[in-house]
């Protein structure tokens, strides 16, 4: 206990290992808050064994000390050192408890139970997100990051929160744009996505509509040519379904309807209409054929297909399709990706079908971008192509490569949202965790420029990319090429008006997704947080790194107790307790991001953004995902690799491994 002379018995401290110092002294140390004269050195103490503690430690500062830090916090100026250290103790000591927070208004963890009223911190840490200490300023505002996680409703609700998040995609660290873009994807998670669902009778009237009405439409699809909408498409491929169904009742030639439901398959996702046989009354009709459900006659015309050729690819194009309608997913995938292996390495579909519902999130990124990014020569249909992009507008089988190009944005944001989040699904150092998530940022990026590109401007999910391409515009390209006004985004601004009034003509009300509720919010406080935090972001570079240690160590503190910290961090740095967490997520909050980096987490022939990527065993300078990749890229990486034959690709060196 403290003596009547003030002083803490720093001794047992020493004397004891740090798990007893977590345990123990922890409480006397909170009571002694309450004393002005032993703030700041007790806060100084607590900030080590939580700089250099585990998981064990951190928790048990949380515990015991949080509630009074905030509490001391919040009635502390901050520009007061005392300021600047609870926020260092609080930042380093709650996030793990944050993480796997309850749903009500004060964090608590089942157990021994964290109590802080999460509003009162939420409220300190957008201040000391304005900090002038950088240090100090990143530790609060990655902790108002994960709060929109754990408590999206709360940050939703506090207008300081929003701004702060908007502001610092004005940061000149790329990291920080990112983590607020992942920030605002995570409060708005829940959010409806695009309809998936197709009416045939209201797609036909309102394509009547759009084509008599919309002079955006009209004007857009003259330019394109009409054949090349997504509209056009799916319609013609309707009516030569049901065609091909009518058919089938004369004939009862179920070879025939396999090739034709082939064909309308690479020509539309909605190719194979999802009919049947009834009355005018709903009820089914027995028509002497074996299936009454169209989609039921895929069984039928897979057998007959196969009848006449074992390895038809149009039979396994349709087995896939007709696991995938019955979500059969790993089927599906199973039999695709057996074809590609076994018979034909370029057929799209496979990859199509790879790349939905993959039980990997990283082989299903992996699929895409081979079909994607390379520029190898696939198979849509019946037809070879070259895979360059101002060849496809006319490609019948485009939508193929626009919803690989989706499906590939929507899993490398899984993948990055992860990665960057929970480190405890990897056993990455916190570098390497970074440099892979911002390489998943960046593909994201790239991805929805090609799919503004290609896709019509009908497409389904048009609208929603460009939302999302323009929040990514912000947080990738950052303040040295954005305004504050957004003036670089006009032109994805006037498109994306274009397409709202297509796509509401033709599917329907905008929809506010996950990414255009966070561009609306952009869009809104873009200037106004500029304002506001452009100078906050001056000030520290002008001033550098500014540390609030030296202002510390002026501070007036009873004798003796600055060895007794020193030595006490002396202890710590030693691997006493918790040696295998070192990726604990508070040290995400320290690795910088070099771009260069992005060489080592991307395929040197398709673009992947993979963490395995392995190097040429002979050159060592292009990285792939696999031998098909680096046997693709040879006939062009021959003439830069060291002469020899082709090495199989080796798996790159882990950082401090041999």
């Amino acid at each position: 206990q403290a003596g009547g002379s003030g002083r803490v018995p720093f001794d047992s401290c020493r004397e004891n290992s740090v798990n007893r110092f977590a345990s123990g002294v922890i409480t006397l140390l909170v009571a002694e808050l309450q004393r002005p004269s032993l703030r700041l050195v007790i806060l100084r103490c607590l900030a080590v064994v939580t700089s250099h503690g585990g998981p064990t430690e951190r928790r048990s500062v949380a515990n015991k000390a949080g509630k009074a830090i905030v509490n001391l916090a919040a009635e502390t100026d901050s520009n007061e050192p005392v300021f600047a250290w609870c926020i260092t103790v609080l930042s380093h000591s709650s996030l793990a408890d944050l993480f796997s927070a309850s749903a009500s208004h004060s964090v608590k963890k089942k157990g021994k139970g964290l109590d802080i009223d999460a509003a009162k911190l939420l409220d300190v840490m957008v201040r000391a997100s304005k900090h002038r200490d950088e240090h100090i300023a990143g530790h609060a505002f990655h902790t108002v990051a994960i709060l929109t996680e754990t408590k999206a409703e709360l940050v939703l609700k506090s207008q300081d929160a929003i701004q702060t998040l908007v502001g610092h995609l004005r940061s000149p660290d790329v990291i920080d744009r990112v983590n607020a873009l992942r920030g605002f994807f995570l409060l708005f998670a829940n959010n409806p996505p695009e309809p998936v669902t197709l009416d045939p009778q209201r797609l036909v009237h309102s394509a009547s509509l759009a084509f008599k009405q919309n002079m955006h439409y009209k004007n857009e699809m003259e330019a394109r040519g009409i054949e090349t909408g997504v509209l056009f498409s799916i319609l013609m491929s309707l009516r030569q379904s049901q065609s091909a169904f009518m058919k089938n009742v004369k004939d009862r030639d179920m070879l025939s309807l396999g090739k034709e439901l082939y064909r309308l398959l690479m020509m539309s996702e909605w190719g194979i209409a999802d009919g049947k046989w009834g009355d005018e009354h709903g009820r089914d009709v027995d028509i002497g054929l074996p299936y009454t459900s169209w989609f039921e006659a895929l069984p039928h015309c897979i057998k007959a297909l196969r009848n006449v050729n074992p390895q038809s690819e149009e039979a396994t194009v349709l087995e896939i399709k007709y696991n995938i309608k019955h979500r059969r997913f790993s089927t599906a995938h199973e039999i695709a990706k057996n074809w590609i292996d076994t018979v034909n390495v370029k057929n799209t579909y496979c990859y199509y079908a790879l790349s939905i519902q993959p039980e990997n999130d990283s082989d299903g990124l992996m699929y895409a971008k081979k079909v994607t990014t390379a520029p190898l020569s696939f198979q849509y249909g019946s037809a070879h192509i070259i895979a360059k992009w101002q060849g496809l507008r006319t490609n019948p089988g485009g939508y193929l490569l626009h919803g690989l190009l989706h499906n590939a944005m929507d899993i490398a944001l899984y993948l990055a949202m992860d990665v960057l989040g929970d480190p405890s699904k990897t056993n990455w150092d916190s570098k390497k965790q970074l440099e892979y998530g911002m390489a998943l940022f960046q593909s994201m990026f790239a991805d929805s420029q090609k799919y503004l590109d290609l896709a019509p401007p009908d497409d389904r999910l048009y609208r929603a990319v460009v939302a999302k391409h323009m929040c990514l515009f912000v947080a990738i390209k950052g303040p040295t090429h954005v305004s504050p006004d957004l003036k670089e985004l006009k032109p994805f601004v006037s498109r994306l008006a274009v397409v709202d009034s297509i796509s509401t003509d033709i599917w329907g009300p905008v929809v506010q997704t996950t990414a255009r509720a966070t561009w609306d919010i952009i869009k809104a406080k873009y200037t106004t947080a500029a304002a506001q935090f452009d100078p906050i972001f001056k000030q520290r570079a002008n001033h550098g790194v500014h540390t609030h240690n030296d202002e510390h160590e002026q501070a007036v503190t009873p004798d003796g107790l600055e060895s007794l910290v020193e030595d006490l961090c002396q202890k710590l740095d030693q691997p006493l307790l918790d040696t295998d967490e070192a990726n604990w997520r508070t040290h995400l909050l320290s690795p910088r991001y070099d771009e260069s980096s992005l060489i080592l987490y991307t395929c040197s022939e398709c673009g992947n953004p993979s963490a395995q990527t392995k190097k040429c065993g002979r050159c060592g300078g292009a990285r792939y995902c696999d031998e098909k990749c680096q046997k693709a890229a040879w006939k062009q990486h021959r003439t830069v690799c060291k002469a020899g034959p082709l090495v199989v690709a080796q798996p790159r060196k882990e950082e401090g491994k041999d």
